[in-house]
C-alpha cells in the first residue's frame, strides 16, 4: 500500500478531531505499521426520532478534506426502547436502527493523534478488556467548536432541569476533572 503525504491539519480540522475524540470518534488501524492509521466516528440514528444524523457525517466529510475518504450507512436490530424520551435497554423489544459511519484515509497524522489519545506501553497501544485505552491530552485546549463538535457527539439535553451535559463514561475522574 502506497504511503498517502496529505497536509497539516488546520486549527480548524484539529478542533473537529479534538471534539469528536472526546466524544464518538476514534483512531484505528493496523497497529504494526505506524502510518497505516485512520479517524473514524459514528452516529446512531433510530427510527423513534426521525432525526437525521447524515447531514453531520456530511460535515464532517467536508470539513477533513483532503483527509476524508467515506460515509458509509448500516442497519441493525437494537434491543433498545425510548420510555419517557429515553432509550432504555431491555431484553424483549428490538427496535430497528441507522449508523453512519465518517472515515479517512490511512495516514501517519492519526497516528501521531493516537499516541496523544491513547495510553502506550512498550511501543504499543495499551488494552484493556480487548480494547485500546483512550486518554485525555494533557495539552488539550477546549474551544467553542471543539465543545460544539463534543457535544453533538455525547452530550444531551436534560429537559428534567434544563443542563446539558456530556457522557464522559470513559475517562477517569482526573481527567475529567482536568
Amino acid at each position: 500500500m502506497k504511503k498517502i503525504i496529505l497536509p497539516s491539519l488546520s486549527n480548524i480540522q484539529m478542533e473537529i478531531i479534538n471534539g469528536s475524540l472526546l466524544g464518538d470518534g476514534s483512531l484505528s488501524g493496523v497497529r504494526n505499521k505506524n502510518w497505516n492509521w485512520k479517524f473514524t466516528k459514528g452516529q446512531s440514528q433510530f427510527d423513534t426520532k426521525k432525526i437525521s444524523k447524515k447531514s453531520y457525517m456530511d460535515w464532517h466529510f467536508k470539513m477533513l478534506q483532503p483527509y476524508s475518504s467515506k460515509i458509509s450507512k448500516g442497519t441493525s436490530k437494537s434491543k433498545i426502547v425510548m420510555k419517557n424520551n429515553l432509550i432504555v435497554n431491555t431484553k424483549t423489544n428490538f427496535i430497528q436502527s441507522y449508523k453512519f459511519s465518517f472515515t479517512t484515509k490511512c495516514n501517519e497524522t492519526w497516528t501521531n493523534l493516537s499516541k496523544k489519545w491513547y495510553l502506550w506501553k512498550n511501543g504499543k497501544p495499551f488494552l484493556k478488556n480487548n480494547k485500546i485505552v483512550k486518554i485525555i491530552p494533557k495539552d488539550l485546549v477546549l474551544t467553542p467548536l471543539s465543545v460544539c463538535v463534543w457535544f453533538m457527539d455525547d452530550g444531551y439535553l436534560d429537559s428534567k432541569n434544563g443542563n446539558a451535559k456530556f457522557c464522559t463514561h470513559g475517562f477517569t475522574w482526573e481527567e475529567c476533572e482536568f
